[in-house]
């Protein structure tokens, strides 16, 4: 039988893999709460992450015409790591929403709709001088609000 996951000693070890599972352990809600918390140092390398693993989705579905069920795997595994993060998330994955031209927009909807305490951050973006942003953020606002995820 296993013990709950050890966050400080996944943390130090810098297993991003591990704190993302850590924060699925459904026994403990505190263990959740600081594997998500130890997560967040790493919020811009799960973002360049996840870009990377958007675009060669997109790649290996303009060869083949279907998406690599591993390589979807491994996004929803950074996108899940993501919502754990929640609120110091919001940014960055807005920014890269918008440095890559509006792409991912389903990647970056899910992502948004699924993070808990963020509707602050998203109402703040609804300024943004970019209407890629605006428009994906309304329309998170408003999937957010039909689930009964709003703030």
């Amino acid at each position: 039988m296993f013990g709950a996951p050890d966050v400080d000693k996944l943390a130090a070890k810098g297993d991003v893999a591990g704190l993302i599972k850590a924060t699925k352990y459904k026994k403990d809600a505190a263990v959740r709460e600081a594997a998500a918390a130890a997560l967040v140092p790493h919020t811009d390398d799960l973002v360049r992450m996840l870009v990377m693993q958007d675009q060669q989705a997109k790649e290996a579905f303009k060869e083949t015409g279907k998406y690599p069920a591993l390589a979807t795997a491994q996004q929803m595994f950074t996108m899940d790591g993501l919502v754990a993060i929640g609120s110091p998330a919001v940014r960055p994955l807005l920014n890269a929403y918008a440095a890559n031209g509006g792409t991912g927009y389903l990647t970056y909807q899910s992502i948004l709709t699924r993070a808990r305490g963020i509707d602050p951050q998203l109402r703040a973006a609804l300024e943004d001088s970019d209407p890629r942003i605006q428009e994906l953020v309304n329309d998170c606002l408003d999937v957010r609000a039909e689930r009964g995820l709003g703030d």
